[in-house]
């Protein structure tokens, strides 16, 4: 099996023999080592998988709290990332997302201009763009994650705390492209959900 074929390594089995392996395996091997797990030698296939199955779970809400973390960070700081719903929009609508990061249960009604076919918050009414009178949509975040998924770009849902933390700046943000750039966030991105929402138009 190729060392890329897989991200992460789990070690499940008897301690001792589990702390041997640890030890004998290549460098780059163990260094994909997230958990030993103690199970006796005997340990159904059933019952492996649910342990594993569980490690696997935990090290991906970790991993998305890290993502979300980063996410916030970096849009406050204006380093090639936006949160907040018309942020997001904007973004979307100028080709500028190359991951879209939304909390889990997230379903955003907006509205869509049927010439350019951009994408704006309810309380938009006519389009920046064409200037053309808006109609309204069920999911904003479904369509934008339609369209990212045709361009190959990168769609992660986020769980747990990390939906938790995400939902205090909309629930929704990006990492964008390269070339692009924005100005640095203000703190007002934290405000509770429902308030952002009923201000989030786009551009």
């Amino acid at each position: 099996m190729s060392l890329n074929s897989f991200d992460r390594l789990v070690l499940a089995g008897p301690s001792e023999a589990t702390r041997e392996l640890h030890r004998l395996l290549p460098k780059r091997l163990g260094a994909r080592v997230v958990a030993t797990i103690p199970l006796p030698i005997h340990s159904t296939p059933e019952e492996i998988l649910e342990a594993t199955l569980s490690v696997e779970r935990e090290v991906e809400r970790k991993a998305e709290v890290s993502l979300v973390e980063d996410l916030i960070v970096s849009a406050s700081k204006g380093v090639k990332a936006v949160t907040g719903l018309a942020a997001t929009l904007l973004a979307s609508n100028n080709g500028e997302i190359w991951k879209l990061v939304y909390a889990q249960d997230s379903n955003v009604p907006g509205k869509r201009c049927k010439v350019c076919d951009r994408l704006y918050g309810v309380d938009r009414f006519s389009c920046g763009h064409c200037n053309v009178t808006l109609h309204p949509v069920e999911d904003v975040i479904e369509i934008m994650i339609e369209r990212l998924t045709k361009l190959g770009r990168e769609i992660e849902q986020v769980r747990g705390e990390a939906s938790q933390t995400l939902k205090q700046v909309d629930g929704i943000g990006a990492f964008l492209c390269l070339q692009s750039s924005r100005p640095r966030q203000s703190k007002a991105k934290l405000e509770p959900l429902g308030a952002r929402r009923a201000s989030a138009t786009g551009s």
